[in-house]
């Protein structure tokens, strides 16, 4: 599938083909993705396509706990990266808040393989954290940039210190926007207005 896309994205003149990695339960899981991406390599880069590793939540476990799926640390970053030449991530702050990784912190260490920046917010319930933990029922969700707790000022401008060359989007993943074409074009103008003084600042 992957080698498919990579043909059609270069069509379409895409250079960023992202995707989700399901961790397994053992470490075995990363050898078997080394093995089916090893493959990849000169297919996509004939294609002119780098492969981007999504770090935010896939759609199909958000709202799960924890309990039923397992999310990705810094170090399957490094592991990944380490083993797979070529491969590149999609950054996403958000999800490092709920994880409890200082997003500020950790970017230093992976700038030069970032090539993408989620811009999605989260929102964290305390008191639902409070009473039954990481493993309980869902405590945290997305939001639009602006409205949870992502400081953006400063992921910017550390971006900028870095010299960040890679793509930068606003996501519109937010239960209180509806899948309606004027609101999400309303909640669009909105991400901007929040984000793009930042950038040009």
């Amino acid at each position: 599938m992957m080698a498919k896309l990579a043909k059609v994205a270069n069509l379409v003149g895409c250079r960023l083909l992202a995707f989700y990695i399901e961790p397994g339960a053992g470490e075995d899981w990363k050898e078997r993705f080394k093995e089916e991406f090893e493959p990849l390599v000169d297919i996509l880069e004939s294609n002119e396509v780098k492969p981007v590793l999504r770090l935010s939540t896939p759609s199909a476990s958000r709202g799960l706990s924890l309990k039923k799926w397992r999310a990705m640390e810094p170090q399957d970053w490094r592991d990944l990266l380490s083993t797979c030449p070529g491969l590149t991530l999609s950054f996403s702050p958000a999800d490092c808040v709920w994880l409890g990784i200082d997003y500020l912190q950790v970017l230093a260490n992976f700038t030069s393989a970032i090539e993408h920046v989620a811009a999605h917010d989260v929102e964290i319930n305390r008191d639902i954290l409070r009473d039954s933990g990481m493993f309980g029922p869902l405590w945290w969700r997305y939001r639009l940039a602006g409205k949870g707790t992502v400081d953006w000022r400063q992921l910017i401008e550390l971006l900028k210190l870095y010299d960040y060359q890679g793509a930068f989007s606003i996501q519109l993943d937010d239960e209180f926007v509806a899948d309606e074409p004027a609101v999400l074009e309303d909640a669009l103008d909105e991400g901007v207005r929040t984000i793009a003084p930042l950038v040009r600042g």
